[in-house]
């Protein structure tokens, strides 16, 4: 993307694996921000361990988790479950969080 656009200053990636793949170019001594990583933003839709390295590091800005904090999820899937058993009727609806991940609450997820 440098090589054909010039002087990019934010990627924004979809799966873990292009943000992974974005954030070793941009360390990379190849890369033409190597100096200083952080003249490019990144963004992201996954989070794994790597990934919230960056995170910490502040070179992955934010990342999207499909689901959000798990823990949250099990809450409401067991409420839900909970209703069944007692034999009243589930939503026919239920939404899936969007979890915001930053610096800020990285360590939510467990990470």
């Amino acid at each position: 993307m440098f090589s054909k656009y010039g002087d990019i200053d934010c990627f924004v990636t979809t799966g873990g694996e292009f943000s992974t793949g974005v954030l070793a170019y941009t360390h990379s001594d190849a890369s033409p921000v190597a100096a200083d990583p952080s003249k490019v933003a990144v963004f992201g839709s996954e989070l794994t361990a790597e990934l919230a390295s960056y995170i910490r590091d502040g070179s992955l800005k934010a990342t999207i988790m499909n689901g959000g904090v798990v823990t949250t999820n099990i809450e409401t899937q067991s409420q839900q479950i909970d209703t069944l058993l007692k034999g009243g009727t589930a939503e026919a609806f239920s939404p899936v969080d969007l979890g915001k991940v930053t610096i800020d609450n990285v360590d939510e997820y467990g990470y």
